[in-house]
């Protein structure tokens, strides 16, 4: 073999190794294994290329603007994913705060400012707090469980999207895996 030609494979060699190594470095999404599966819940199918994920600054992936709101709260990073239920596309987002009683102010602000009622809802063996409501064309809910904080919205009036895909993940949150629950 020539000096030239094994210096080309020692070179595109070391390449592969360090493509490989960036790829592997890429930050992973933590959050991602709460977000509900297809069949975790009756006719739910997720959206192709709808994950992303952010912490800190990179919270603007999920937020066009207006995510130092989330940050000042507290929180540490965010996953979104969006769904398709019921003929609707449903988004998820589950945020990590830095303390439970960060997760909670943050819930209690949003659904005050919705002006949705709070409820409990069983999540496994344990209670998380959940709060949904339906205004001006749209749905929202919301729900706090440990340090966790999770929103869902629906574009259409339709409150059982947004509130099943809440119930999915506050079980996952609890380390319940759901069943599928009826349309």
């Amino acid at each position: 073999m020539s000096n030239a030609r094994s210096r080309v494979l020692l070179w595109a060699g070391a390449a592969t190794v360090l493509l490989a190594s960036a790829v592997s470095a890429a930050p992973k999404d933590p959050l991602l294994r709460y977000h509900p599966e297809e069949g975790e819940v009756d006719g739910l199918t997720v959206v192709e290329g709808s994950h992303q994920h952010g912490a800190g600054d990179g919270l603007t992936s999920i937020y066009n603007g207006g995510y130092q709101r989330y940050t000042r709260a507290g929180v540490k990073r965010a996953s979104q994913r969006y769904y398709k239920l019921e003929g609707q596309t449903v988004e998820l987002v589950i945020h990590e705060l830095k303390s439970e009683a960060a997760a909670r102010k943050l819930f209690e602000t949003s659904c005050k400012d919705g002006k949705a009622a709070v409820e409990p809802l069983k999540v496994g063996k344990k209670r998380a707090r959940v709060c949904a409501a339906a205004a001006d064309g749209a749905a929202f809910g919301y729900l706090a469980f440990k340090q966790y904080f999770v929103a869902s919205s629906v574009d259409k009036a339709a409150d059982p999207p947004a509130r099943a895909l809440l119930q999915a993940t506050g079980d996952r949150l609890a380390g319940v895996k759901p069943k599928a629950t009826k349309k």
